[in-house]
């Protein structure tokens, strides 16, 4: 998900492409990336766009729809638990989107613009709910969450895709590359 009022950080397709690999290796099938805040930096796999469609569409006069899908995706009525099954919802670390806008139609107290989180700033509560932040308490040294490797399902994530790359990693994770120190105070936002 994309809101028309955000831009991508420096650098970030890299970090797309690395969060999406690496959560892939941690974690196989999972649900919903959160990579920015809003209803924005939200990546989903492509078989389950119809099922929050449906969700939305069902839904949509209980609450907006930045809640609902942190709802959907952390399965916390029936219908979204049905959809999410054992799969996990991760937090990546970082923001990798700038809000542009001058407007929030949920947030307004994250305003003046300044106040919302710019790039490379750890996304953590309250400006995101606590079931989808990155928890730094909990993953010292990573940069997604959950961070419990667990190689098992990394063989299952061979078989998507690019299996011959990801059997180095059969007992230990990659380490992770520290985008914050990179790229947050630096001449590249």
């Amino acid at each position: 998900f994309m809101e028309d009022d955000f831009e991508l950080c420096s650098h970030g397709f890299d970090a797309i492409r690395y969060l999406l690999d690496r959560a892939t290796l941690y974690h196989g099938d999972w649900i919903a990336i959160r990579a920015s805040y809003g209803l924005n930096g939200i990546f989903l796999q492509a078989q389950d766009v119809d099922k929050l469609a449906n969700y939305f569409e069902q839904h949509q006069a209980r609450r907006p729809p930045d809640h609902l899908i942190v709802e959907w995706f952390a399965g916390e009525t029936k219908q979204a638990q049905k959809d999410k099954g054992d799969r996990v919802n991760i937090g990546f670390r970082y923001n990798l989107w700038n809000h542009i806008g001058t407007r929030s139609s949920l947030r307004n107290w994250l305003h003046p613009r300044n106040q919302f989180p710019s790039c490379w700033e750890e996304l953590t509560e309250p400006v995101v709910f606590p079931v989808e932040s990155f928890k730094s308490k909990v993953c010292p040294d990573d940069d997604i969450w959950p961070c419990n490797w667990n190689s098992s399902k990394t063989k299952s994530s061979c078989e998507l895709d690019n299996c011959a790359a990801r059997s180095q990693y059969k007992n230990s994770p990659p380490s992770r590359i520290p985008w914050g120190n990179l790229y947050k105070n630096s001449s590249y936002n």
